[in-house]
């Protein structure tokens, strides 16, 4: 047990080197057999196992799709203990007056446990996730052994003879476990997993001691009360190297650091995004980083055509989540916050008011300043490399939006359309989360899109349908 805890404390260490990747912890439990050469020689028969470890990931590709990353933990396991056949040790000691009545005494279940250290690859295939692994630790197994005995009369007298047993024995040494564990979502940071794996233990010595009649054996097996109850225990080892298989089945947690998934945001740094004291000669200062998330971005929408309005808001991670969604064809439109009407100019009943206000015209180097206050998509307003985002209550482009089914963990690319709005297919029931992120060309006019451009797979239950106007 000092040693499980130990490792367990390394690989909390070696997790303060990793902060990026979230710490997998698991627990289960299933059961343990030896192999039928291990039973016949060894007397170790089948039992159960309880299994903890850590995963600490250190290496991810193809958005968390792969990983690679350092198991630590141990396994508790049982077995029961067997004894020889009682009918072939009768054949070996016979009376000439009948047959022995041999009894069997087991002392209980033998236990032990292994502590081991290793890699876990994981591939994940839709919602499923293989990991195999291979670990190598310590072994430490105590056997308690079994007595076989007969009662036999010697001179009128009654004697317990003892024909054969296998002394209490503590066994260790290096174990190597090859597992694959397959896992399956069943919210965010909990999974269900099943596992099977081998235990290659290291070679084991049985040292079964049998009676020796006095006078040594001999062909027929058969003796006189005297020569058993006057013989002696001989050891009779036999080696073989341990093995065993375990099936178990437990529940994964995942804890701390930053879970990836696909279509998260490049953390590049860019100078013309950031302050550095120039914000009024940068013209990009203060605006969103290309593929930065976006937070409080308000959505509102529902089934196209029939469905109750729903209005979501994106936090500061810019992720929003659409639960218990149908199947079918859904819109919703994207406003920035901050307006108490909070209507988009494309809803029914909202109409467009110019503005009665004067305006205060500016110029830069000659050129004519456009008046604040407008949307980029308002009439008579032509988009430059600089414009600003939309008005609070209005409808926005130049972003880009991704969505997925929550638990998943893919994301498909929703194109936006020319009103500020998306539009995507349901295809399977459930919850969906969507990220919200700054574009990396907010110039770039949704018209460009080619009319019924579909994108993304099934695997993310979503499917985008882009129906631009001619």
């Amino acid at each position: 047990m000092r040693k499980i805890l130990l490792l367990i404390l390394l690989s909390a260490k070696v997790a303060t080197a990793f902060p990026q990747q979230q710490i997998v912890v698991s627990a289960g439990g299933g059961v343990n057999n030896t192999l039928p050469a291990v039973k016949d020689k060894s007397y170790l028969g089948n039992g159960s196992n309880i299994q903890a470890d850590v995963l600490v990931p250190f290496l991810s590709k193809a958005n968390n799709r792969f990983t690679i990353g350092i198991l630590a933990g141990g396994t508790y396991v049982t077995a029961k203990n067997l004894a020889p056949n009682v009918d072939k040790l009768r054949d070996e000691y016979k009376l000439y007056s009948g047959n022995l009545s041999i009894s069997n005494a087991q002392n209980g279940s033998s236990a032990g446990f292994t502590a081991h250290l290793g890699l876990q690859a994981g591939l994940s295939l839709g919602a499923l996730v293989l990991s195999p692994s291979i670990s190598g630790g310590y072994f430490n197994f105590s056997q308690k052994g079994f007595a076989q005995t007969t009662t036999i009369t010697n001179n009128g007298t009654q004697q317990t003879v003892k024909l054969s047993d296998l002394p209490e024995v503590k066994r260790t040494g290096f174990v190597t476990i090859p597992q694959l564990k397959i896992s399956f979502p069943l919210a965010k940071t909990i999974s269900i997993y099943t596992a099977a794996g081998l235990n290659l233990g290291p070679k084991i010595t049985t040292g079964q001691r049998k009676l020796e009649p006095a006078g040594g054996y001999n062909a027929d097996h058969t003796y006189e009360p005297a020569q058993l109850s006057s013989g002696k225990m001989t050891v009779q080892p036999s080696e073989i190297n341990y093995r065993s298989y375990m099936l178990s089945a437990g529940l994964s947690f995942r804890i701390g650091g930053r879970s990836k998934r696909s279509g998260t945001a490049d953390t590049t740094r860019n100078p013309l995004f950031e302050n550095g004291g120039l914000s009024g000669q940068n013209p990009m200062y203060g605006q969103a980083m290309p593929g930065s998330p976006i937070g409080g971005i308000v959505v509102k929408g529902g089934k196209n055509p029939g469905g109750n309005l729903i209005t979501a808001v994106s936090d500061h991670n810019g992720t929003f989540e659409l639960n218990d969604l149908e199947p079918g064809i859904y819109r919703f439109t994207l406003e920035m916050p901050g307006q108490p009407q909070g209507k988009s100019i494309s809803e029914q009943g909202v109409k467009r008011q110019e503005s009665t206000e004067l305006e205060t015209r500016t110029y830069t180097g000659g050129r004519k300043n456009e008046p604040q206050g407008k949307s980029i998509s308002e009439k008579g307003l032509k988009r430059s490399d600089t414009a600003q985002m939309a008005l609070p209550g209005q409808p926005i482009g130049g972003i880009v939006v991704k969505g997925g089914k929550n638990p998943g963990g893919n994301l498909s690319n929703l194109t936006i359309d020319t009103d500020g709005s998306i539009r995507f297919e349901v295809l399977e029931k459930g919850n969906y989360q969507f990220l919200i992120q700054a574009g990396e060309q907010s110039n770039k006019s949704g018209s460009d899109k080619k009319q019924g451009e579909v994108k993304g797979n099934g695997r993310t239950g979503l499917r985008d349908v882009v129906k631009t106007q001619v």
